[in-house]
């Protein structure tokens, strides 16, 4: 594999591959990241670089960290890090009041247009807008602030659908898209069926783990003078909770919500809410490359069928990250199927609300 260095300004400042280790991380509902060890000679290419570029996989990481450190025996090495070029959208916050409606990837859009593609300060002159992703439904939503990556993520993530910065190398241009993964579950027969499990020679280390300490299907969402419930418990134990809301029922122009306007954005917050507490299953595991093609069989974003014969799990669970090492000649790749259980950062969000 090859690594190229580019500047700032997409300009080729070198190539690499003699490079120790890499690991390249992709993530569906988040931003990736990549780390790799290499020989301090390649210091001052480094040093002065803005990207880099996996022409194997067209796909572009920004250079974020460098460090060139002594070992035990006494020579020095390098290591450098970043994440993927989505991270581009992390430049960006909403500082004042905005409303959006329309379909989840038309808000997306209409939110980086708004804040790198429109003309003006904040203008970026490498990004483009690329098609519009066609399924999804028409919401509205209420902006008052908030990091432009990380409400288009969680905004996403409720239909299942994820971002990306697809690099035009031919043009040094930046495309925004919306996407989804296929669905190669058993259930369907649109795509090849791609099934994981410890018993047919495709994944081996297969993990599973269960999280409900978080989980919630009762959401009464607290507005101005309006209460609205959201109930996704069905015929489940009942586990509710409550959510005070921070939408106003002002619009931009000072014109007011009217009352079923205001009750389809909290409704939408509960949802929202909701699918942040669902019960976190994951499946994990190394694949065995020599029965499967990597980006061809299965990729980031399918949907799969997974099945841990030994303890007679089975559930179809997207494909929510993945991990590449490159080491010595070797590669592994570890995909993770399903749900994170709570995190750290979640709840700091939570309770900064």
């Amino acid at each position: 594999m090859e690594l190229v260095v580019f500047n700032e300004q997409f300009e080729e400042m070198g190539r690499i591959d003699d490079f120790l280790s890499l690991q390249w991380t992709r993530k569906y509902y988040d931003v990736g990241n990549f780390e790799c060890n290499l020989s301090n000679e390649y210091f001052s290419l480094l040093d002065q670089a803005s990207y880099v570029y996996r022409p194997d996989c067209n796909e572009l990481a920004c250079l974020e960290n460098i460090e060139s450190t002594l070992n035990a025996q006494g020579s020095r090495e390098l290591r450098v890090s970043g994440k993927l070029v989505e991270v581009l959208l992390n430049d960006r916050v909403i500082e004042s009041e905005c409303d959006f409606s329309g379909t989840e990837a038309q808000i997306a859009q209409s939110l980086v247009k708004k804040h790198f593609v429109d003309s003006g300060k904040k203008r970026v002159s490498f990004i483009e807008l690329g098609n519009v992703f066609p399924l999804s439904s028409n919401i509205s939503k209420q902006y008052k602030d908030g990091n432009i990556m990380e409400i288009i993520y969680e905004l996403l993530k409720e239909k299942n659908l994820s971002q990306r910065l697809r690099f035009d190398y031919m043009r040094s241009k930046l495309i925004y898209e919306v996407w989804q993964g296929k669905d190669r579950t058993t259930d369907q027969n649109e795509n090849e069926w791609m099934i994981f499990s410890d018993n047919n020679e495709t994944i081996s280390e297969f993990d599973y783990s269960r999280d409900i300490s978080d989980h919630r299907n009762v959401c009464y969402v607290v507005g101005d003078n309006l209460t609205v419930e959201v109930d996704r418990s069905q015929k489940d134990r009942r586990k509710e909770m409550v959510l005070k809301s921070s939408s106003s029922r002002k619009k931009e122009d000072e014109s007011e919500m009217s009352e079923e306007e205001y009750y389809e954005l909290l409704y939408q917050e509960g949802i929202e809410e909701l699918e942040s507490r669902k019960t976190a299953e994951k499946f994990n595991g190394t694949v065995h490359n020599v029965h499967l093609k990597y980006r061809e069989d299965y990729d980031l974003g399918d949907l799969c069928t997974c099945y841990v014969v030994e303890i007679g799990k089975i559930a179809d669970k997207r494909i929510i990250e993945i991990r590449e090492v490159y080491e010595n000649g070797d590669i592994k790749i570890t995909p993770v199927f399903g749900e994170e259980g709570v995190t750290v950062s979640t709840l700091l969000k939570r309770t900064s609300r």
